[in-house]
């Protein structure tokens, strides 16, 4: 199942921060898929988008 629409919305009018909107995207698109391995997965995208953050 993909994420709804309303979701995106929502995340659209809540989360000004397009990189934290895109970490929380891909969590969700990550977790919809059945992965296992969440704790792996989150913690590269968390710290990619904080690796992101600090070069800006």
């Amino acid at each position: 199942m993909a994420i709804s629409k309303k979701i995106h919305e929502q995340l659209k009018k809540e989360c000004k921060d397009e990189g934290l909107r895109t970490v929380l995207l891909d969590i969700l698109e990550h977790e919809d898929k059945g992965i296992h391995r969440y704790k792996e997965i989150y913690e590269k995208i968390i710290c990619d988008y904080i690796n992101r953050k600090g070069n800006e």
